[in-house]
């Protein structure tokens, strides 16, 4: 199954820059990922009163303004075509209508139906940036960055931004089809601390896909391997299920990391099957109303 990626075109004021699409075609080609290609167009209220139109015929300025912009979009998504065509790519091409103060809102928003999203940045295009910052910040998905003035030759150095929370640990796992190609991974942390990426394995409760998950993060060597979606609510028979599953497969030597568990007998059962770090506000949360874990009981 291919990769679906997301390409949301400004049009208002400014339009995105042609190099934009040409650098999206490029890095879908090198992805193998089918190119979906949305130009934004806003919607302005309509105003009628005596007043806008004595002054400015503000009517007749919506409408020229709505009808430049979908002829911005148009040339866009016409040139969306024509690369990807040239570069052998799949794409789609439509536009995404929305009021001019929620569109970054529904750029996101369509964003979180791909697998990631490849938006355009220009330091001269005040609005490219800010539909760059909806979709990294409010589409929950792994997002491209696509630069004004330079060639993609290769997607061969992918920096992840790390700060230990589970938020960060689904992207990383997301990033997958990034990371996979990339020839060097960097991680930055906002601590001092030595930067360690985990692999994080996922597959809900189907131990098919558990165990492939297990497999593709076993064969990077990385410092150490997190296991996430378990203990959020499922019976613990089959989240020890799963660690039977995925534990075995992991290497030896490495930390193996389970993510949001910490009730003593889920500590005991995971150390039983090979867990070594565990993190839960179980602790915490008890320690509020007066309770401590001891070894004691």
């Amino acid at each position: 199954m291919k990769f679906q990626a997301f390409l949301p075109l400004v049009t208002y004021p400014d339009p995105n820059a042609e190099a934009v699409v040409a650098h999206a075609v490029a890095v879908a080609s090198r992805l193998d990922a089918v190119l979906h290609a949305r130009a934004l167009i806003p919607d302005f209220p309509p105003v009628s009163n005596t007043l806008s139109r004595l002054l400015l015929d503000l009517p007749r300025v919506i409408e020229d303004t709505e009808a430049a912009s979908h002829e911005r979009g148009a040339n866009l998504l016409a040139e969306v075509r024509k690369s990807a065509a040239a570069a052998g790519v799949e794409a789609t091409a439509g536009e995404i209508t929305a009021p001019l103060a929620a569109i970054g809102d529904a750029a996101a928003a369509q964003a979180r139906y791909h697998d990631f999203g490849l938006v355009g940045w220009e330091s001269g295009n005040a609005a490219s940036q800010m539909i760059a910052e909806a979709v990294i910040f409010g589409s929950g998905r792994p997002v491209v960055l696509l630069p004004e003035l330079w060639d993609i030759a290769a997607i061969d150095h992918v920096a992840i931004a790390w700060d230990g929370g589970r938020a960060a640990a689904r992207a990383v796992a997301d990033a997958q089809p990034l990371l996979a190609r990339a020839a060097r991974i960097s991680v930055l942390t906002v601590t001092d601390e030595k930067p360690l990426l985990f692999g994080i394995v996922q597959g809900a409760f189907f131990e098919e896909l558990r165990a492939e998950s297990a497999r593709q993060a076993a064969a990077r060597d990385l410092p150490g391997y997190g296991i996430g979606g378990l203990s959020v609510g499922e019976p613990k028979d089959v989240m020890y299920r799963m660690l039977d599953v995925v534990c075995p497969i992991l290497p030896e030597g490495k930390p193996r990391y389970l993510m949001g568990v910490g009730s003593p007998d889920c500590l005991i059962e995971g150390v039983f099957r090979g867990v070594d770090m565990f993190d839960c506000v179980l602790a915490t949360r008890v320690a509020r109303n007066g309770t401590v874990f001891t070894r004691n009981g």
